[in-house]
């Protein structure tokens, strides 16, 4: 991810669901305009994002509530424009403590398990930091919680 504007240079995904596997890792190559994997290219009409680094961009927009907006996303070699809704404000207690936040869902319309039916909720501080406390995804299937315990930040260290 590139640091200063905050957009991806590479993405590796590997996917391990029982027996199913796969890797894939797209170059986006922005001087020629082109994202090129081992099997595949892809034209490139404008900078995206991917799953993560679509976390780190969202941080550094202004949040007001009951707005959204578009967000290049790129995934599975295909682009898709990402809506992003700021939802609420809420307080929310986690293991880590108690924050002050800002509802976030971006509206998936990706391929998977979360076509037309997923969502993801992101509870970002209500601060300069927008620190993600608290993540959420329901699917299909059901809901998966993100992260190492659960879906709630356990500890913070080093911000003030």
């Amino acid at each position: 991810m590139d640091s200063r504007g905050i957009f991806s240079w590479r993405i590796d995904k590997n996917i391990n669901e029982g027996r199913y596997h796969r890797n894939e890792t797209y170059e986006l190559d922005y001087l020629n305009n082109v994202a090129y994997s081992k099997n595949d290219s892809v034209k490139l009409t404008h900078i995206v994002q991917d799953a993560l680094s679509s976390l780190f961009y969202i941080r550094t927009q202004p949040l007001k509530i009951g707005t959204s907006f578009m967000l290049p996303h790129f995934d599975n070699g295909k682009f898709y424009e990402l809506e992003i809704r700021i939802v609420k404000r809420e307080k929310i207690k986690v293991k880590a403590g108690i924050f002050d936040t800002i509802l976030v869902e971006p509206l998936l319309s990706s391929v998977g398990v979360f076509k037309h039916g997923g969502h993801i909720k992101v509870w970002l501080t209500n601060d300069e930091k927008k620190m993600p406390v608290k993540m959420t995804t329901k699917i299909k299937l059901g809901s998966i919680g993100l992260g190492e315990i659960g879906s709630n930040l356990v500890k913070y260290e080093g911000v003030d």
